[in-house]
């Protein structure tokens, strides 16, 4: 399942996509800053990356489907989806 265009209130990206992979239980995002959104974050950590890509393991539970937890141990993100019949 590939999620594309994904927004942002915060940050400005010219591309932002999600790539959900069942079978290898991974959740890949693929991303490349704006100009303005990679300056601003460059300036606080040298690390930041302009394009980069990302791994997560995921797993279902029922309608749900939730990423790994991710972050610094004072906090923690995790991202959940739910799935919609139609």
């Amino acid at each position: 399942m590939l999620l594309t265009g994904c927004k942002n209130l915060n940050d400005g990206f010219i591309k932002n996509e999600y790539i959900l992979d069942f079978e290898k239980s991974l959740m890949i995002r693929n991303y490349v800053y704006d100009n303005k959104t990679y300056k601003n974050y460059k300036r606080t950590d040298l690390s930041v990356k302009k394009e980069n890509i990302l791994e997560w393991f995921v797993y279902e539970d029922k309608n749900l489907i939730f990423t790994d937890k991710i972050g610094y141990p004072q906090f923690y993100t995790q991202l959940v989806f739910e799935k919609k019949t139609l």
